[in-house]
């Protein structure tokens, strides 16, 4: 028992070194979504099984609204389709919703080749998918996901024990030369700050002398805007009201107008009946939905309140 007690310790010692190392190892490679890359990458992409065959699949490809959205589909001529995840590196949330989107495409439609960025050539994961706990697999990989060290597909490919092919499309000496520039920006940022602070303060006491009360009111009003969108619908009424002193006429601009017309509406809008509208509404639909279906509506009630999920 002490022999078969000891082999367990000596196994679990050696995972433990080994995921050390190699997630170490990870931090010393391209930056953006990390991989570990063969010390031979293939120059090209693997054509065989690279793509997703699928009659009108252009047309018939869906997303789980919780996990994105179709921003766009357009049309090539040699009958390949290439998906383009839009990522927000370093948010958990984002990247988890993208492992997700690789679940459902490679599920679905049979995804059999992810690249990504920040590597060069086919990444080596098989190592990391050897543990056979799923759940450790998940804990130990959004541990690193959560603090930027590990990206979605990497994850997915973990986690799920995913077949398909990584392969990273960066080119390592491009890639490098774009690094080094970047990290020489860095060196000068403070530098740069300051003489920017110090020039638009400059600015802004000039202005005193230069501009008109009107011309400092929309700047400062522009300035408000830009840093917080509540201040839109007042910039837009200075805006409208200024014009129409100068004689112009805002409704050749159809956006705007409409904008405005409904600004006017919303001055009809009792909302304190709206709220108590709202309220029953939701009552009637708890009644409706039940079952399983309540639970997710409610769900999707609290994400979207707290801004979490988008209005489509």
């Amino acid at each position: 028992m002490e022999t078969a007690l000891h082999k367990k310790q000596l196994w679990l010692r050696v995972v433990a070194l080994v995921t050390a190392v190699m997630f170490t190892t990870q931090s010393t490679v391209l930056a953006g979504d990390p991989g570990i890359a063969r010390p031979q990458p293939t120059p090209l992409a693997p054509s065989a099984g690279a793509d997703i065959q699928t009659p009108d699949l252009l047309r018939t490809l869906d997303i789980p609204e919780a996990f994105g959205q179709i921003k766009k589909k357009s049309r090539g001529t040699n009958g390949k389709l290439v998906l383009c995840i839009q990522d927000a590196h370093g948010s958990f949330e984002a990247q988890r919703n993208i492992a997700r989107i690789l679940e459902h495409l490679t599920r679905r439609y049979g995804l059999r080749l992810i690249n990504v960025e920040g590597a060069s050539g086919e990444l080596y994961r098989e190592l990391y998918q050897i543990y056979p706990d799923r759940e450790v697999r998940r804990s130990v990989s959004e541990y690193f996901m959560a603090r930027g060290r590990l990206g979605a597909a990497e994850y997915f490919s973990m986690v799920e024990r995913s077949s398909a092919t990584l392969f990273g499309i960066e080119d390592a000496d491009l890639y490098e030369r774009n690094r080094a520039a970047y990290l020489d920006a860095l060196r000068v940022k403070q530098q740069g700050n300051r003489f920017l602070s110090a020039f638009t303060k400059t600015l802004e006491n000039v202005s005193r002398f230069v501009f008109s009360d009107t011309m400092r009111e929309w700047v400062k009003l522009r300035s408000q805007t830009q840093e917080d969108g509540r201040h839109l619908l007042a910039y837009v009424r200075f805006l409208v009201k200024t014009a129409r002193g100068l004689g112009v006429d805002v409704y050749d601009y159809t956006s705007l107008r409409s904008l405005l017309e409904l600004l006017d509406l919303e001055k009809e809008i009792d909302f304190e009946r709206s709220d108590s509208e709202l309220e029953a509404l939701l009552e009637a639909m708890k009644r409706e939905l039940g079952g399983d279906r309540l639970p997710l509506f409610m769900a999707r009630s609290g994400a979207f309140k707290a801004k979490t999920l988008k209005r489509s």
